[in-house]
């Protein structure tokens, strides 16, 4: 429910001159249709899906796709309870990789052969982002009381950007208790763990409305 509840008040929907294609992947429970349509019913929401003004239709994805604009998509399964998908954007030479929600294999499962390829194939998926807009939501002294919630921690967010060799990380899903001070703290952490790996590598914290230009 977190992770969809703003949908419904997303005002562009009720606008007849809009048009919307929402593209997804297969969830544990069936299509993304049916999650939004179950949480705009009526127990909970005044207005059913179906009764949205715009132009709405749910693609669902079986492989990579290619929208117009020559931009083109790829998916993959993260590390999180339930589904979540990471998606990669490729357009005219430029890379956008979007990676939440996710929890490091080898923080969740111990230092395996197969924990590290898991880890190794989500940094091949974002190989030479010119953006990884990546999780990191606690430090490492956070993480063992929330392992298994299926998100990341800063250094294993910076860890995966330095493997896949991405030419800026902006770091999101900030804890909601984190205060400006606090999170400019924790980039400052970050921003040490990439110069003390030799990378040239820009890292950010994102923010609200901002527009990068690629």
């Amino acid at each position: 429910w977190d992770h969809i509840q703003g949908f419904p008040f997303f005002t562009p929907l009720y606008d007849p001159k809009n048009t919307f294609r929402v593209h997804s992947v297969r969830g544990a429970h069936g299509s993304l249709e049916r999650v939004f349509s179950g949480s705009m019913a009526s127990d909970y929401f005044p207005i059913p899906l179906s009764s949205l003004s715009c132009d709405l239709q749910f693609i669902e994805m079986q492989g990579p796709i290619e929208l117009p604009g020559g931009v083109r998509i790829r998916f993959h399964h993260l590390n999180h309870p339930g589904v979540a998908i990471g998606f990669r954007l490729e357009a005219h030479g430029k890379v956008v990789t979007y990676l939440s929600d996710h929890e490091n294999f080898v923080k969740l499962n111990g230092d395996n052969d197969i924990a590290r390829r898991q880890d190794a194939d989500i940094a091949a998926f974002a190989q030479d982002s010119d953006l990884l807009i990546s999780e990191a939501q606690y430090t490492e002294e956070e993480y063992p009381r929330r392992r298994g919630w299926g998100h990341s921690t800063y250094d294993d967010a910076v860890r995966c950007a330095l493997a896949a060799k991405a030419k800026r990380l902006a770091v999101f899903h900030h804890d909601p208790e984190r205060t400006d001070d606090v999170l400019d703290a924790h980039l400052s952490h970050c921003r040490e763990l990439v110069r003390q790996a030799g990378s040239s590598m820009a890292c950010f914290g994102a923010q609200e409305g901002q527009i990068l230009e690629l």
